[in-house]
């Protein structure tokens, strides 16, 4: 599930229909509403259930693509360990911070990111323990776009780093 928590949004995907589905690319566009756009500081969560997945999965996020990448955010996970990826439009590179482990094929847990323009720190969790920190410098906001919110893949298109 993703969550808005100034808004009290909630989306959730259902896993054995969407498997049961049968289609390798399927992923839902959430449209580019103006509650999307994270500005000065975001809280993104969701509870995720992570079966044996060793590659790179993009599980939710909102990103411009130019050539390189422009701005945007994106939370997945790669060999079980959770990550965030906050673009910084001023440098163009993406600092992340240290990755928290996920238990294979577990319950679901839960798991959350945090940037705030103010102090530039990014910090991740799961389960409510903080799994990794760093700082973006220069800390500026996440510039607003008229992309749309993906959940289910690599927002920049439709069948990169899919999770199903």
């Amino acid at each position: 599930m993703a969550g808005f928590a100034q808004q009290n949004l909630a989306w959730s995907i259902d896993y054995e229909t969407w498997d049961n589905n049968g289609q390798p690319s399927l992923f839902i566009n959430c449209g580019a509403d103006d509650l999307f756009n994270a500005g000065e500081e975001i809280t993104i969560e969701m509870w995720i259930r992570a079966y044996t997945f060793a590659e790179n999965r993009k599980v939710l996020g909102k990103i411009v693509y130019h050539d390189p990448i422009d701005n945007g955010y994106v939370l997945g996970f790669e060999n079980l360990h959770v990550y965030a990826e906050y673009f910084n439009p001023t440098l163009q590179q993406v600092p992340r911070p240290g990755d928290g482990p996920m238990p294979a094929d577990s319950s679901y847990v839960h798991m959350v990111t945090t940037y705030s323009s103010n102090t530039g720190n990014i910090k991740n969790y799961v389960n409510g323990v903080l799994t990794g920190e760093t700082t973006m410098f220069p800390s500026d906001p996440i510039v607003d776009n008229d992309a749309p919110f993906i959940i289910g893949n690599a927002p920049w298109d439709t069948v990169s780093f899919q999770f199903y």
